[in-house]
């Protein structure tokens, strides 16, 4: 069942390593029952989205909640 309720939003979210910005400004919005699939080519970001996703890595701006809290 999908609802309107926002379980993972990332706002506008960078990650940078030193001076090297690894994902540069990204939104997304996650609502529960819903499927998202991130898709790209080696070195595009993806894992490290997902580190700064579940908090694993920190943002350099924008930011991620869980279920309307910051992480």
């Amino acid at each position: 069942m999908i609802t309107d309720r926002t379980l993972l939003e990332a706002h506008e979210i960078s990650v940078r390593y030193g001076e090297r910005e690894a994902v540069a400004q990204v939104s997304l919005r996650a609502v529960p029952g819903e499927i998202t699939a991130i898709i790209g080519p080696n070195g595009a970001g993806k894992s490290t989205l997902m580190r700064a996703l579940n908090g694993a890595l920190p943002v350099s701006s924008g930011e991620v909640t869980l279920d309307g809290k910051p992480l």
